[in-house]
């Protein structure tokens, strides 16, 4: 057995004891042998981290719990560097544990079809059932809808890369409507002449803050259509018995049995978020696909495209305070086949509408005026097709491409409209043929026909800053910058190059004295064809 040498004992025997004993644990080069220190050689906390091999150390060497907890970690998701894909989402599990529709504010969320699912289903009932709620949230995927979409209980839609696909070629597609709850037609016994902010009905019983529909079978002046009558949206601001002051005066007289009833506008309806709205088979689609009639300040987001279609897009009738900032793209324009493609068709008697941004692209008209009918609303109003828009505006940068019609029109109706011209690659800029409307102009660029046109029944218009660039060689001979059938006022225009052959700068076709007036200076080049009552020596005399 290894011993250590005794002192003063194992002469000449020293060196080998001790050799013997030191080589129980210590290799000839003086380390230590392995295995030589055991658990029972070390001290407490002397061997630290630093000490340790990587990978000497075997999970079943470790505690059971510390063994439990590295085999969930191991079964546990790995976040790619990349980020986490989407399909490794469960969006339910979401929903329910960070994200409740309360907690978002929407009453319904909806999840769409795959666009290429074949058979098509219908979606009436979930598409229904969002526009009767207070807000709803349509997800990705296609809704297919048969019939017709009512929204007269107001709402927000929020369209998140939804697209509604209207199978429905009976009507409009989504459609809010107001109602007549007292169902009596008073007529107007006094004060319905022009300028009158008082009325006298025969039956009492409007209250202040109501709104009435007044109609008459006062004719449209100079207006070529002989079944529009007139008719107008107001707001009762004092009621003394059973008469009756208004929020705004009436514009014209309506004197042959003028009559009115009491309407309650829909209450808001919103078309937000970013999706689409389209007809199915838009030839066969005849109707607006958004209509509100009666509605109250209906609105469609900027992220929001109607079309193909082969009708209007948005159509506001009878209705107070709509806003489009929509795009609009492929509204059919064949009015042989009843497509007559307006991308925002603003209706009969409507107040304030405003079109403030979007675009519009191979449509008809990108904003127009019209007439509607009023029997739908009340049977007692009369037959026909009644009212003016009033108070309009179209600005914001709303852009019109390739209109096969004028970018910018008013259908021999309309008061006090506000248009700014941006017209690109259409066959007409603009035409006036209505009441006090103003047109200015931000670019009228390559069209095909007129620039800008004043029909015979557009009365004090006035057109701002005409200037037009590129008129397309080729054109029809008829071709002009300005195309003159009425008295216009020009605010600077600015066509100082005569425009190419057969242009003309202006061509007046009118019996009548015809006078133009220029403010503020400019002038409008080219050839002048002119009839001999017109009077068209003012171009002669106006460059600046």
């Amino acid at each position: 057995m290894a011993r250590l040498p005794q002192p003063g004992g194992d002469a000449g025997n020293w060196g080998a004891i001790l050799n013997d004993y030191l080589a129980q644990s210590h290799a000839a080069d003086g380390m230590l042998k392995s295995g030589s220190v055991g658990a029972s050689q070390l001290r407490d906390k002397s061997v630290t981290a630093a000490h340790i091999i990587d990978g000497s150390i075997s999970t079943s060497h470790l505690t059971d719990n510390v063994q439990i907890s590295l085999a969930r970690a191991d079964s546990a998701y790995q976040r790619p560097a990349e980020g986490v894909p989407l399909a490794d989402l469960n969006r339910t599990d979401i929903d329910t544990a960070y994200a409740s529709k309360s907690s978002l504010g929407f009453d319904v969320i909806l999840e769409g079809d795959n666009p290429s699912a074949d058979p098509v289903v219908y979606r009436d009932a979930d598409v229904q059932a969002a526009f009767n709620s207070r807000r709803a949230r349509l997800g990705p995927g296609v809704y297919h809808v048969s019939g017709q979409i009512r929204a007269d209980s107001g709402c927000e839609v929020v369209l998140d890369g939804a697209t509604i696909v209207s199978h429905y070629t009976s009507g409009r597609a989504i459609e809010q409507t107001g109602t007549t709850p007292d169902e009596s037609v008073r007529d107007i016994t006094s004060g319905a002449t022009k300028g009158s902010s008082v009325l006298t009905t025969t039956t009492a019983g409007l209250d202040v803050g109501d709104w009435i529909l007044a109609t008459s079978g006062d004719k449209q002046e100079n207006d070529t259509i002989t079944d529009r009558f007139a008719a107008v949206l107001r707001q009762v601001t004092a009621v003394d018995i059973t008469t009756i002051t208004i929020d705004a005066p009436l514009y014209k007289d309506m004197t042959t049995s003028p009559r009115c009833v009491k309407v309650v506008l829909a209450p808001p309806m919103t078309i937000a978020g970013t999706g689409v709205i389209r007809a199915a088979v838009p030839a066969s689609t005849k109707r607006a696909l958004v209509r509100s009639i009666l509605g109250h300040s209906p609105h469609l987001g900027p992220g929001v495209t109607l079309g193909p279609s082969g009708g209007p897009g948005f159509e506001p009738t009878h209705t107070v305070n709509a806003l489009s900032e929509a795009t609009f793209v492929d509204l059919i324009d064949n009015g042989a086949n009843g497509n007559n493609g307006y991308a925002v068709n603003d209706g009969s008697a409507s107040r304030n509408t405003r079109v403030l941004g979007g675009s519009a692209t191979r449509v008809r008209h990108g904003y127009t005026t019209n007439n509607g009918a009023v029997e739908t609303i009340h049977s007692g109003l009369g037959a026909g097709i009644y009212g003016e828009p009033e108070d309009a505006y179209v600005g914001g940068g709303f852009a019109v491409y390739e209109s096969g019609h004028q970018a910018f029109d008013t259908h021999e109706c309309g008061r006090r409209i506000v248009q700014e011209v941006i017209a690109i690659n259409c066959q007409q800029g603009l035409v006036a043929r209505a009441y006090d409307c103003t047109f200015i102009i931000k670019s009228i660029v390559s069209p095909t026909l007129y620039a800008a046109h004043v029909a015979d029944s557009a009365v004090n218009t006035v057109i701002a800053n005409l200037s037009v660039v590129g008129c397309r060689p080729g054109v029809p001979s008829g071709a002009a910058v300005l195309r003159l059938r009425a008295p216009v006022t020009l605010v600077s225009p600015n066509v100082y190059e005569a425009p190419p052959s057969p242009w003309q700068g202006v061509k007046a076709e009118t019996d009548r004295e015809c006078p133009v007036t220029i403010v503020g200076g400019g002038y409008i080049a080219g050839t002048v064809k002119a009839t001999r009552q017109c009077r068209s020596q003012v171009w002669t005399d106006q460059r600046h």
